[in-house]
């Protein structure tokens, strides 16, 4: 089933997490696979010690409740999902810009493959960056395959089949700059 996701941040270390600006995090309807989202911390959060609470839970398609930060009301079809609470720490901000990654973006579409599949990227500003790909057991079948250059969206196409993969599970590897993103793909022809 789909589920929800939500991800709370007591701001102002009252013990509840259900105030103005606390939810950092809604999404609805995901599909259940991983999901990678960003949380940002405004700068009226208090410092120090602070809780974040996340949870997946199965949608309200199913008769599901939405999620809050405690259950309440109690879902009438009991909870469905997993709730966990994590102690963290909020910082003063330190006032240095953050260097944007070379690279972000990363998708294979097709994926799962047949014939090939196209990989694609943002490249944030001209540099090297080059692509390898491994099966299962580490092994590397393709590359090192330089695609860097100008900045703007860049993409390569990954033959599968007959002129390249066969079926099985690679690692597309993106490295720029010291820094690395995996993909896994899944090859079926």
């Amino acid at each position: 089933p789909d589920m929800n996701l939500r991800v709370w941040v007591d701001m102002n270390h009252d013990g509840q997490l259900d105030d103005i600006g606390e939810t950092l995090l809604s999404v609805d309807h995901r599909s259940p696979s991983s999901y990678t989202g960003t949380i940002s911390i405004p700068l009226t959060a208090m410092t120090g010690p602070t809780r974040l609470r996340v949870t997946a839970k199965m949608s309200n398609l199913g008769g599901h409740s939405l999620p809050t930060p405690c259950d309440f009301p109690a879902d009438q079809l009991g909870y469905h999902g997993e709730m966990e609470d994590y102690d963290v720490t909020i910082v003063e901000a330190t006032g240095i810009n953050e260097v944007a990654p070379l690279i972000s973006a990363v998708a294979l579409q097709p994926n799962p493959a047949t014939d090939a599949t196209m990989l694609s990227f943002l490249l944030s500003r001209a540099g090297d960056a080059w692509v390898e790909v491994f099966d299962a057991t580490g092994r590397r079948v393709a590359g090192p395959l330089p695609i860097g250059g100008q900045p703007g969206v860049r993409s390569l196409r990954i033959p599968c089949g007959e002129a390249g993969l066969v079926n099985g599970v690679y690692f597309v590897q993106l490295k720029a700059e010291g820094s690395t993103q995996v993909v896994k793909l899944l090859v079926d022809n």
